[in-house]
């Protein structure tokens, strides 16, 4: 297996557009992916929206069950106004491996 990575959350406050945002950034290896790719327009989509939003993101972060239109990718970075997938998303594909949890081909 490849090297392991690490993986943190910080809650971070952005302002885009005269609005601020409030998220749950991924730092891997110490690198936001927030900033990574920022460009898109995009937020990771944990820690921001309503509870069921969250609960469901969480459950495929998690594995429990597979996303209803990407099956066994998540969309790990979404439309930073509405989180809606209609407007742009970056996804992983997640599975486990051992006691291993691997995000790897990122697709825009």
């Amino acid at each position: 297996m490849d090297k392991k990575n690490s993986l943190t959350i910080q809650f971070r406050t952005e302002t885009s557009n005269d609005c601020d945002l409030q998220f749950a950034d991924f730092i891997i290896d110490g690198k936001s992916l927030f900033d990574q790719f920022r460009k898109y327009d995009v937020v990771p989509s944990l820690g921001w929206g309503i509870k069921e939003y969250q609960d469901e993101m969480v459950s495929y972060f998690l594995m429990q069950k597979p996303h209803p239109l990407l099956w066994y990718r998540v969309p790990v970075l979404v439309c930073s106004h509405c989180g809606d997938l209609e407007c742009g998303f970056i996804s992983a594909k997640i599975e486990r491996i051992g006691n291993t949890i691997v995000w790897k081909d990122f697709y825009k």
